[in-house]
């Protein structure tokens, strides 16, 4: 599963490379990656463009003009690439890809087929899945000292003596 820090330089890259970008096409070999199917992605996708990309814990959020946001998790092996055109030879393990009015492509491979991609409302994100249920991010901004001191005053585990 990739880490943190990873899915965070996945999340940089992929910014640069497709925020402006407009959809002109969703296609898939493998729709249960799809939560909703393909039409629903297709209806709903088709004439958006990126405005932003951005991460909660492991999950992308590829966020539209539409208001829609598409929520990807990655989960073991899955990874996006930007193929300059559309007739560029698709790699091994391509499973969904977006194409862009300017020719370019969006795709993403899965050797084992496990991630997922949902799309919900923008704004509806921690409403998805394994969102609800994260805590903080773990960052310095994010992190609240008395907060966390709370949350582990809440656990109640037997302590172990130790015997000497």
């Amino acid at each position: 599963m990739p880490e943190l820090p990873e899915v965070e330089n996945v999340r940089r890259s992929l910014s640069e490379l497709i925020v402006g970008k407009t959809v002109c096409g969703v296609h898939t070999n493998w729709e249960k990656i799809l939560v909703g199917g393909l039409s629903t992605f297709t209806k709903t996708l088709d004439g958006t463009t990126v405005t932003a990309v951005d991460r909660r814990g492991k999950y992308l959020l590829l966020r539209f003009d539409n208001q829609v946001t598409l929520v990807s998790h990655l989960r073991m092996e899955g990874k996006y690439q930007l193929a300059p055109t559309a007739d560029e030879p698709p790699a091994r393990f391509l499973h969904v890809w977006l194409d862009f009015t300017d020719g370019s492509q969006l795709r993403y491979l899965d050797m084992r087929k496990f991630g997922r991609m949902q799309l919900c409302d923008t704004g509806a994100e921690m409403q998805v899945g394994g969102l609800k249920t994260m805590g903080p991010e773990p960052t310095v901004e994010t992190f609240d000292a008395t907060d966390f001191y709370h949350t582990l005053q809440k656990h109640k585990k037997p302590r172990v003596l130790q015997s000497s």
